[in-house]
């Protein structure tokens, strides 16, 4: 409109651009985009000076959080729910009543940034009107209340800045732990946001409040097992900082499930894994082409799981679709990178292995803008669409129209996992297959172990 007030947010994607995976630079970059950086200070001296000092007071911060304690990890001992939820169409249910109608569930990754780009999304998902909407992990830069209040919550901290707000679930919406929340040791993850979040009694009724950083939704044909990898995510303050010492576990962190979660897996879940196909979601990467993975969590199933499960996972700021793989001693999972919810995509990387040598078989790397002579690619997210035993996947990307990018068909049968379909929608050049045969994406064979783990 003529004359009107363009919105402004919080952050634009070129404050984002190239965030290191630490504590210690993401509160770097957080002071650095506050109001008066040294950089944007004006003259006179005195301002000059408020900046100066106030860009020295993430150094503070980051001690207080970083030597700080964690956030007590909160289990549902106390919750009759046991954190396992129906997956249905209608509320109230009783039993699976409702498992054969169309059931609409929306996913997106490292989504928590405050960016017209997220927001965008956040407005594409309210479109497709999803039962349920998963946010797996990342809001950025350290997950403090005042970024889940601007950046997840819609509440802004000044009048100007249009904050922006998740897309709610007419039954119910969740958020996983990423590292993002737990550089903030937790805190504004498990007291601000989860309060807010959760299932609902009925329809148009408030949640009830997300009691733990892991759920599990069920039906009759699926389950969708939703574990915590962030909270084991982030190493100890300093030496996080030595290149080769992060890469200790439990000195850099491993991701790897805490205790509470293995109990609930094998005293509440297991029976309803019976008869059913799994899906998992978490943060980090069980296994990548492209960057180190964290394939603890993948060993801690074992116990659990014995067939192919599909894993959508986010950290990664890039869509890449894999064929069966599983680490050393883990599960077997076809992987799905889902990270590219609101961060700057990264393109132009190249994969570690060959075709015949990764699972990787179809990644986004279409450009979508140039920062400073920094390509980044497309935002975007999931829908999964579910009618009984059936189950269609969406890949999406951030643009107005014409945004669906590929498309999958599985069915359930069982326990059993059967791929049936895969198919690219765009025909975009830099939407790039990978590997000869697209269908390696849902085929049960030939399956990849890698062996070459770095974490």
């Amino acid at each position: 409109m003529n004359g009107a007030t363009p919105i402004e947010y919080k952050h634009k994607l070129e404050d984002l651009l190239n965030l290191r995976r630490s504590a210690w630079h993401s509160y770097l970059r957080a002071a650095r985009t506050e109001r008066f950086s040294w950089r944007r200070a004006p003259k006179p001296f005195h301002h000059q000076l408020k900046a100066f000092i106030n860009n020295m007071t993430w150094v503070i911060i980051y001690l207080q959080h970083r030597f700080g304690r964690r956030h007590r990890f909160q289990d549902y001992s106390h919750d009759p729910t046991r954190g396992i939820y129906p997956l249905v169409s209608q509320l109230p249910v009783n039993g699976d009543l409702h498992a054969e109608d169309e059931i609409r569930v929306s996913l997106a990754g490292d989504w928590g940034t405050g960016t017209s780009e997220s927001n965008r999304i956040a407005n594409h998902i309210r479109e497709f009107n999803p039962h349920y909407t998963i946010h797996l992990g990342d809001i950025y830069f350290v997950g403090g209340s005042d970024e889940v209040e601007e950046n997840c919550l819609g509440n802004p901290q000044g009048k100007s800045i249009h904050a922006v707000t998740w897309p709610k679930g007419s039954h119910g919406s969740f958020a996983l732990n990423g590292n993002h929340e737990m550089y903030a040791n937790g805190h504004a993850y498990f007291d601000h946001l989860l309060p807010r979040f959760g299932m609902r009694l009925g329809p148009g009724m408030e949640a009830m409040g997300q009691k733990a950083s892991f759920f599990a939704l069920k039906n009759k044909y699926w389950a969708i097992v939703s574990l915590d990898t962030g909270y084991n995510s982030v190493g100890l303050p300093i030496f996080e900082r030595i290149p080769y010492l992060k890469k200790v576990p439990y000195v850099g962190g491993n991701g790897s499930l805490p205790p509470a979660i293995i109990r609930w897996l094998r005293e509440d879940v297991r029976p309803h894994l019976e008869g059913r196909a799994v899906i998992i979601l978490t943060h980090h990467q069980y296994y990548s082409a492209f960057e180190d993975y964290f394939p603890e969590a993948g060993r801690q199933l074992r116990e659990f799981i014995s067939r192919p499960v599909l894993w959508f996972w986010g950290h990664e700021h890039r869509l890449a679709i894999y064929g069966l793989c599983q680490a050393k001693g883990g599960i077997a999972a076809y992987g799905r990178c889902v990270g590219h919810g609101g961060m700057p995509v990264t393109i132009r990387a190249k994969p570690r292995y060959k075709p015949k040598q990764s699972p990787l078989v179809v990644y986004d790397d279409r450009e979508y803008r140039n920062i400073s002579g920094t390509p980044v690619g497309h935002n975007g997210y999931v829908n999964l669409i579910f009618t009984g035993p059936w189950l269609r996947i969406e890949h999406r990307d951030v643009q107005e129209r014409d945004n669906l990018l590929l498309t999958e068909t599985w069915e359930a049968r069982g326990e059993e996992l059967v791929g049936r379909d895969i198919q690219i929608q765009t025909s975009e050049k830099d939407f790039r297959q990978y590997h000869p045969d697209l269908h390696f994406a849902i085929k049960p064979t030939p399956q990849f172990e890698l062996e070459r783990v770095s974490v």
